[in-house]
């Protein structure tokens, strides 16, 4: 895929990491599931809370650096996303492939569409995320929102992996 594919797989580090890193009151299980997909044509990776905050803090400690290096049109869009609130949308797009965000309650969505019917991603991460890739502080507590990233290919195959 695309820069734009690329980008949005670093986001999705950083939520998966932020998610990882929010603080919990009480001790919960850690688990790890891989299931077929609905269509049974793809698979589906469901990680605790617990466990990612475990092994995301094992490799890189439990602070997150909130300072985002984004390219002027990404950094434009989560910004006009910021302003226009909940139910703003925003799109960028280049010869490859189009990027559509749309801001719904304490979540973010993001959609990269290859334009050579390559494929898709779909993200889904709590808009504190993108207030830290903002470089603003923001506050992330246990109940701050799910993480989700999907994939699909040209060829129906499909991954889709969550933090719940």
């Amino acid at each position: 895929m695309t820069r734009e594919a690329g980008r949005m797989l670093t986001v999705c580090v950083l939520a998966i990491a932020a998610t990882a890193c929010a603080s919990s009151a009480q001790p919960e299980q850690k688990s790890l599931t891989v299931s077929e997909s609905k269509d049974g044509q793809g698979v589906v990776v469901a990680v605790s809370e617990a466990l990612a905050r475990e092994v995301l803090e094992d490799a890189f400690g439990s602070e997150l650096s909130c300072d985002g290096d984004l390219e002027p049109e990404f950094e434009g869009m989560l910004r006009t996303l910021d302003r226009q609130g909940r139910g703003a949308r925003a799109t960028i797009s280049d010869d490859d492939s189009v990027v559509t965000a749309r801001r719904r309650g304490r979540s973010v969505e993001f959609d990269v569409r290859d334009l050579d019917g390559g494929g898709e991603i779909q993200v889904v991460m709590p808009w504190a995320v993108a207030k830290c890739l903002l470089g603003e502080t923001t506050s992330i507590d246990k109940g701050f929102g799910d993480v989700r990233v999907s994939i699909k290919g040209e060829g129906g195959g499909s991954f889709e992996f969550r933090v719940e």
